[in-house]
């Protein structure tokens, strides 16, 4: 079901000691992209899933706001190019054009991938997993958001080749590019939706092909890709509910290494940071441990072959309708196990925001 995440894993690093921040999607966002949670998101994030605290509030509220701001913001700040693809859409809950700062199309209308100054400018065709309402796109609802591309990992990968043609052709690519990839989260099995085996394989597939195309092109000898989950909800393993997976994909990552050096959110946050030479913007990600471990010493000669992504093979399934059954009332954090009366359940109960789907 992910030939490629378990071909990226044994070919380049990843540490098996890694830890998410959060409990839940909405402090996983914020962590992955700050490094750190300020109290307010701790302490208004289970109102906030206990329906007692409106989520669209909760989430543009100034106090929810990182004080140094996401780490695309550190980078603007220091005048380092950086370009994001649908992950401030969910942050911050609003559609792409409010998003924007600058433009990435010259006045002719070309693609412009070099972003000036202390712009940070944001893709508005880039498929976010919230549509305009801030709601979780339905197979009706996607359209009227983006007509662009469809609102799932394979429309967000050809959004991403689209630009990257650009920026192979000018020689120019951003320095930090922050990029969502959102199918692996799943709609659980809520009846008329693709099921959890058929995201979770076009999740895969997707990662693969961004890897390929990047290290098909002439900017890959230079680059570096993280790869992360927000958070282990649903997840848990037999080590500790928190434990998640850290993935560096490099030609300057150790092959083969799987790092048992304690990292975490802010560890991944502060390498990306390092290797741009931008400063902390918080105590957590000051004292945190890097993710030096993972990358080769110095000296070492780099392996720059490409990386061909692997087919996605999971026949692409819908789940079922199941009309006539009659839905149990639960409580609302029923609505993430995967079994026929509670899928119904989460039929008629719509959730807000991912993590309630988890």
């Amino acid at each position: 079901m992910t030939p490629n995440t378990h071909a990226l894993a044994k070919r380049y690093a990843f540490g098996d000691n890694f830890y998410a921040l959060s409990e839940t999607s909405v402090d996983g966002h914020y962590s992955i992209d700050t490094g750190q949670i300020n109290e307010f998101v701790l302490k208004t994030t289970p109102s906030s899933y206990a329906g007692k605290f409106p989520v669209d509030h909760f989430q543009t509220n100034p106090e929810n706001l990182p004080q140094g701001g996401f780490i695309w913001d550190n980078a603007g700040r220091h005048r380092v190019p950086t370009r994001v693809y649908g992950e401030g859409t969910y942050v911050v809950g609003i559609a792409p054009d409010q998003l924007a700062k600058g433009t990435a199309l010259t006045p002719a209308g070309l693609l412009q991938p070099a972003v000036t100054a202390t712009d940070v400018t944001y893709d508005p065709t880039y498929p976010s997993q919230v549509n305009l309402a801030g709601n979780i796109p339905s197979s009706t609802g996607v359209a009227l958001a983006n007509s662009v591309y469809p609102y799932n990992d394979e429309g967000r990968v050809a959004a991403f080749r689209q630009e990257m043609g650009a920026f192979n052709t000018t020689g120019v690519l951003p320095s930090l590019n922050v990029m969502l990839l959102f199918d692996d989260h799943t709609d659980g099995y809520l009846p008329g939706h693709p099921s959890p085996e058929a995201h979770i394989a076009e999740n895969d597939h997707a990662l693969g092909e961004i890897v390929d195309t990047v290290s098909h092109s002439q900017f890959w000898k230079d680059s570096a890709i993280f790869v992360v989950e927000d958070d282990t909800q649903s997840g848990q393993d037999h080590v500790d509910a928190h434990r998640s997976f850290g993935l560096l994909i490099s030609p300057s990552a150790r092959a083969g290494r799987v790092s048992h050096v304690h990292t975490s959110f802010s560890s991944m946050v502060k390498t990306i940071n390092l290797l741009l030479g931008l400063p902390p913007t918080s105590i957590q990600e000051m004292t945190a441990t890097s993710m030096a471990d993972f990358f080769l010493p110095g000296g070492a000669r780099p392996n720059l072959a490409p990386y061909t992504a692997l087919p996605n093979n999971v026949f692409q399934e819908v789940n079922p309708h199941r009309p006539g059954r009659r839905a149990r009332r639960r409580r609302p954090e029923c609505r993430r196990l995967p079994t026929g009366h509670r899928a119904h359940a989460a039929r008629r109960q719509p959730a807000a925001r991912p993590g309630q789907l988890s």
